[in-house]
């Protein structure tokens, strides 16, 4: 499951009145999650990096010639 910026918002507005464990019960979250976001101070987009490598080859590497051979027509 992933984290919204809305359970984000509601865990910091929570932190502030009840300890960690309540704020990530009422924002719907793991209290491991909680820390990682208050400890960051940041929105789950902020966090992402990105990537410079490929996760799986390329299946038209082969292919490209006929491809762009295909859209010129």
């Amino acid at each position: 499951m992933t984290v919204t910026n809305q359970q984000i918002g509601i865990l910091m507005k929570e932190t502030k009145k009840h300890n960690q464990a309540v704020a990530a019960a009422k924002a719907g979250m793991n209290i491991k999650t909680a820390r990682k976001y208050i400890r960051s101070r940041k929105l789950p987009p902020e966090l992402k990096k990105e990537r410079k490598y490929s996760t799986r080859d390329d299946p038209l590497t082969g292919h490209w010639q006929e491809v762009s051979r295909g859209v010129q027509n």
